[in-house]
């Protein structure tokens, strides 16, 4: 014997708006994010007129103005070219599969080797989004089992002095510290007391790993 059941379903919009506004596909990502790691790219190649370069989907002209203008705010291309040439440091920047702003970062940073683990798992942390939650989290105080808020508890790492200039990126150091001091490689029983995104802190792994090859 066949059994039915019967369900209602709801939707937050009327037929007119899922009509007329809602797109039938999602627009390519390459028409959604910003540029500036495609353009740097394509500079290395020399290619210097990017508003004639056959894309299969071809980002807006403004978004492609907008990466030359931020690449030449970080040196990376000349703005004395009329072509807007790589620069030696753009060069050195389009090694690193990330985004250019990260990728000075990094070239800076090989001038002091003491410095660039720290800039590496700072950057690794920074590529990634969604890093941290929220919400509350029990810890043992004098004996006694309490509620503390997460931002609260992760806020305790930032420290004093120099440090609290850092804000945020010394949160964000300290967690993937964090996550190096435990025993083992897979244990991430330490992102449930602090409210790291499991699959987020692997996702830096995976980067911090790649750029230390590099």
């Amino acid at each position: 014997m066949n059994s039915f059941l019967f369900l209602l379903g709801y939707r937050l919009y009327s037929s007119a708006v899922y009509n007329d506004l809602f797109s039938e596909y999602t627009p390519p990502e390459i028409v959604r994010k910003p540029v500036e790691d495609l353009v740097l790219q394509l500079k290395t190649l020399n290619i210097d007129r990017l508003a004639n370069f056959p894309f299969p989907t071809s980002p807006d002209l403004k978004a492609i103005n907008v990466a030359e203008q931020i690449l030449i705010q970080l040196n990376a291309l000349d703005n004395k070219s009329p072509t807007k040439k790589i620069t030696e440091l753009g060069r050195r920047m389009s090694a690193f599969p990330i985004n250019p702003r990260y990728s000075k970062m990094l070239v800076i940073a090989q001038e002091n080797q003491d410095l660039l683990p720290y800039v590496i798992a700072l950057v690794a942390a920074l590529s990634v989004n969604e890093v941290l939650t929220t919400g509350q989290v029990k810890i043992q105080k004098d004996n006694q089992e309490i509620n503390i808020n997460l931002d609260d508890l992760r806020r305790q790492w930032i420290g004093q002095g120099e440090s609290l200039l850092l804000g945020d990126m010394m949160i964000l150091l300290k967690a993937v510290g964090a996550l190096d001091h435990q025993n083992s490689k897979n244990d991430l029983s330490i992102c449930t007391h602090y409210g790291l995104r499991p699959k987020a802190m692997t996702e830096i792994r995976k980067i911090r790993r790649q750029l230390i090859q590099i």
